[in-house]
């Protein structure tokens, strides 16, 4: 989960850069005024989407512990060392 989030940071990075394809290049007309609505929204969205892989991992985590849970444990593979 921790690697995930770490390329999430720096894609999040990439995307935020004043050079970043279509923040940075000089528009008119619609896309200048739809650029300049959406490039404050950005930190937001990429923040939901941070909390959602966060939730997601734990979610998978906790259903991958149940299932684990539920499995018998043979006494001669625990026994064995590694």
């Amino acid at each position: 989960m921790v690697v995930a989030l770490v390329w999430l940071a720096a894609e999040s990075a990439s995307i935020m850069r004043p050079g970043a394809a279509g923040i940075g290049v000089e528009v008119q007309g619609p896309l200048q005024a739809l650029l300049r609505a959406v490039t404050p929204l950005l930190p937001g969205l990429l923040l939901r989407v941070a909390i959602v892989y966060i939730a997601g991992g734990a979610v998978l985590g906790a259903l991958s512990a149940l299932l684990a849970s539920c499995l018998p444990v043979s006494r001669r593979a625990s026994s064995i060392a590694v």
